[in-house]
């Protein structure tokens, strides 16, 4: 076995369920890695064995569980989920399953497919025990994994097809910067010495040549699917297809990462529209491989993190509400007035932008200040000596929004360009105007236009407009939901208390809001496609893919 520059190496098996994982698993062990401890036992839908340790499983269907997800629920798991403070007890239980399945073992083999999901619990447990991961991506032809997988689990074939993409998107976003190789199933089982060439941490293949072609047959390949047949497929989606290209091409080399972020953006985006599962369908059939801005590749390092807070130490504490429009911030600043009355304040920047250092110097002027509202604040939170900014968000449905900013700038008495046009024009039109306004960021990816607004130009070449967004709001302590108004006050209080402990909220009649009482998300959007028509409203999804996938 060989240990490489002195440190144990962890070949971690990765893909959908299905797709020739655990034969993958198997092999690598008979060339020399060590297996788990626990093994689970083969079954009769995988009777040459699964190659894996039953308690990881069990741990790694227990962390989908605190997600709120199952192997079999291909909704993404959310970023920020990985940065809650109840993750590190996940960890640290990751940690010592290496052990208590590892030992000592210099080479070991790791395969569970819901690991895919899990990489940033699992590389942060390679890192503390000392183990360098290197990742095998397998890689089947969608089509032959949902046959295999509907033969042993009966699903309908979107829900089969939203699996392999989620798992593969996951397993390849997760895997980037680390050691990895992509491992096509056919090659496997055509030519598995030249298929793993390069993996780290095992010997001579020669030894075990005999036990692998013994092991390895091609008879227990019961579907076959090429390549062309997929892509000529009606019932497969433009999206799983252009995934599948991309993963194919890159077998022996490298995966173009801005083609690979732009489907992730189009599928996240796709999980944001909570309607009909023809429009989710839709969506990822009109898949176009352009002009989506890349999400972010890796996390930043934590000397780029910026912004942020906070315990209850001592100093001052100050409250700042970035107030979007038309995200519950009339709300936001009725309690805020409620509990700090003449101590809170509503202040706007010149020109339409307020930078992070004139906020700062405004508050460092207002001593007495508990609490301040801006519909122009830049983020991130200031940072001050002896202040501690307690910073509050709401986001939104962004589609959800529109109606709602098109009803307000008729209602209101100003004469500003977008308020005369509201009362000029029905909302289809109004919708169309604003898209086709150069720089109008109203209608298209507000959210993300500014939560990513203070970043760094660094950061922005390095993780473009949604990277930004999403590293800003993993970030901030509090951020809330329009569509959970008053769950998500009631955790803002709770998070306030130990800052302010008279804080209070007693539910009262939304502010400035012009949806209808009682009506659902699904249905307002439904009502939205009507009145607009379906072209302009699919125009509206297109152009806020961004927000969709933040939200």
């Amino acid at each position: 076995m060989i240990m490489i520059d002195g440190k144990r190496t962890a070949l971690v098996v990765l893909g959908m369920h299905r797709s020739g994982t655990s034969a993958l698993a198997r092999i690598l062990s008979l060339l020399g890695a060590g297996l788990p401890e626990n093994l689970m036992p083969p079954r009769p839908d995988n009777p040459l064995g699964f190659w894996e340790s039953s308690p990881v499983s069990d741990f790694n269907e227990a962390c989908l569980d605190r997600a709120r997800r199952r192997w079999d629920d291909p909704k993404p798991i959310p970023d920020a989920w990985f940065y809650q403070s109840d993750v590190e007890s996940l960890v640290e239980r990751a940690v010592e399953l290496l052990q208590e399945e590892f030992g000592d073992h210099s080479t070991l083999v790791l395969k569970d497919p819901r690991i895919s999901r899990l990489l940033p619990i699992w590389a942060e447990a390679f890192r503390r025990s000392g183990i360098t991961p290197h990742y095998l991506l397998m890689l089947r032809n969608p089509k032959e994994v949902a046959f295999s997988l509907r033969s042993r689990n009966p699903m309908p074939l979107e829900q089969a097809q939203l699996l392999w993409t989620s798992y593969m998107l996951a397993a390849e976003r997760g895997s980037r910067g680390a050691s990895r190789q992509l491992v096509a199933y056919h090659e496997l089982l055509r030519n598995w010495r030249t298929a793993l060439a390069g993996v780290p941490g095992l010997g001579s293949m020669d030894p075990a040549a005999a036990s692998v072609d013994e092991f390895l047959s091609d008879s227990h390949r019961h579907y076959r699917v090429d390549a062309g047949e997929l892509q000529r497929d009606p019932d497969y989606s433009d999206l799983l297809k252009a995934l599948y290209r991309c993963l194919d091409e890159a077998v022996g080399g490298r995966p173009d990462e801005g083609m690979l972020d732009r489907i992730r953006t189009r599928y996240l985006a796709a999980w944001g529209i909570l309607s009909p599962g023809r429009r989710r369908a839709r969506l990822f059939g009109d898949f176009a491989p352009a002009g989506v801005a890349p999400a972010p590749a890796t996390e930043p390092a934590p000397e780029e993190r910026e912004g942020g807070a906070s315990s209850p130490a001592e100093g001052r504490h100050l409250v700042l509400h970035y107030h979007l429009f038309k995200n519950a911030g009339t709300s936001i600043d009725r309690f805020l007035q409620q509990n700090f009355d003449n101590r809170w304040c509503p202040r706007e920047g010149e020109g339409g932008e307020w930078p992070v250092d004139d906020v700062a110097r405004f508050i460092a002027e207002q001593p007495d200040l508990l609490a301040l509202s801006s519909h122009t604040a830049q983020l991130p939170p200031p940072r001050l000596p002896g202040l501690n900014v307690l910073p509050i968000i709401f986001l939104r449905h962004p589609i959800d929004r529109i109606r709602s900013v098109y009803q307000f700038e008729r209602r209101q008495e100003a004469d500003t360009e977008g308020a005369v046009k509201a009362k000029q024009m029905s909302l289809k039109e109004f919708v169309a105007w604003r898209l086709e306004r150069p720089g109008d960021r109203s209608f298209r990816n507000f959210q993300t236009h500014r939560l990513a607004g203070g970043a760094s130009p660094r950061l922005r070449r390095t993780l473009g407009e949604l990277g930004c967004a999403e590293h800003t709001l993993a970030g901030l302590p509090f951020v809330g939901l329009v569509e959970e108004f008053e769950r998500s006050m009631e955790r803002l209080v709770e998070w306030l208390k130990p800052f302010f402990p008279d804080v209070s909220y007693a539910p009262f009649p939304p502010q400035n809001v012009t949806r209808e009482e009682g009506s659902t998300l699904e249905d307002r959007l439904l009502e939205l496609e009507e009145e607009i028509g379906t072209e302009l409203y699919e125009r509206v999804v297109v152009e806020n893919e961004l927000d969709l996938a933040l939200y």
